[in-house]
């Protein structure tokens, strides 16, 4: 992924210190500099040192965990998908599942849009938790 934001309730991005944010893969958890590359705000870039891709493994998923240091409202996530280049973009996240408080939301998963595998316009994709809970 080339980056990630939470979004609040009028969908607008809440800053996320890097120690809110890990991630973890199987057998791996990686580095505050690897989170840093999902925040730091360079999302529409084809430079792979500014993104993040674990190795896939059938023996488990792949997990962002975020944790707020207060309790909030929130509107959704925006995402960027991971976008080496054309030829790499199959390496992006598919399906998401999100859970709020251990709580699904949604039962079934999200699917993630490829990268473009150029920078040409922001191909950042919205996930929005509740139509009713973002202000237009």
């Amino acid at each position: 992924m080339s980056g990630i934001q939470v979004l609040n309730q009028l969908g607008e991005p809440i800053n996320l210190p890097t120690k809110a944010v890990s991630l973890r893969y199987p057998a791996h958890r990686a580095s505050s500099d690897t989170v840093k590359r999902l925040l730091n705000g360079n999302n529409v870039t084809e430079d792979k040192k500014e993104m993040w891709m674990c190795p896939y493994s059938s023996s488990g998923d792949a997990l962002i965990a975020i944790e707020l240091p207060e309790a909030m409202n929130l509107g959704g996530i925006r995402i960027w998908n991971y976008n080496g280049s054309i030829e790499d973009t199959y390496r992006g996240a598919k399906l998401v599942r999100i859970s709020l408080d251990d709580v699904l939301v949604s039962e079934e998963c999200f699917i993630v849009r490829r990268g473009p595998g150029h920078t040409h316009y922001d191909f950042a994709q919205d996930v929005i938790f509740s139509k009713a809970g973002l202000a237009n």
